[in-house]
């Protein structure tokens, strides 16, 4: 499992290099995707925590690269935070609330801050610079 979570984490970093944010964005989803399936299968929960490790870095280095191009922020960083949040959530329903802190802290880490609500969340680019 942390053999491909490192190939897809080379996918997003040429996605991220090459401005192709699909490339980016699904090597993301991918990762996630691995890393539930990991999670299901009951593999080993070292290998988990470093492919967590690395879909946060990810989200981190996404996060640097978007505000050093702020053109069009929020409908660039839509793919990415939609996902994430809907992770989160899954997080919360299953009562992992540190899983759902780390992307919370995450996201603020990228400039997004989370609101929870009753009818879900809402999210929003705290950089007003941006």
């Amino acid at each position: 499992m942390l053999s491909r979570a490192s190939d897809i984490e080379t996918s997003f970093r040429k996605g991220l290099a090459s401005q192709d944010q699909k490339i980016a964005t699904n090597a993301l989803l991918a990762l996630d995707n691995t890393i539930w399936k990991a999670q299901r299968d009951l593999e080993d929960a070292e290998s988990i925590s470093q492919a967590r490790e690395i879909l946060r870095e990810s989200i981190v280095l996404l996060g640097a690269e978007l505000g050093s191009s702020p053109h069009r922020l929020r409908e660039y960083l839509v793919p990415l935070v939609e996902p994430m949040l809907q992770l989160r959530a899954e997080f919360r329903k299953k009562q992992q609330w540190s899983d759902a802190d780390s992307i919370r802290k995450i996201l603020l880490q990228a400039n997004i801050r989370v609101e929870d609500a009753e009818d879900g969340f809402r999210w929003r680019i705290i950089d007003e610079n941006l």
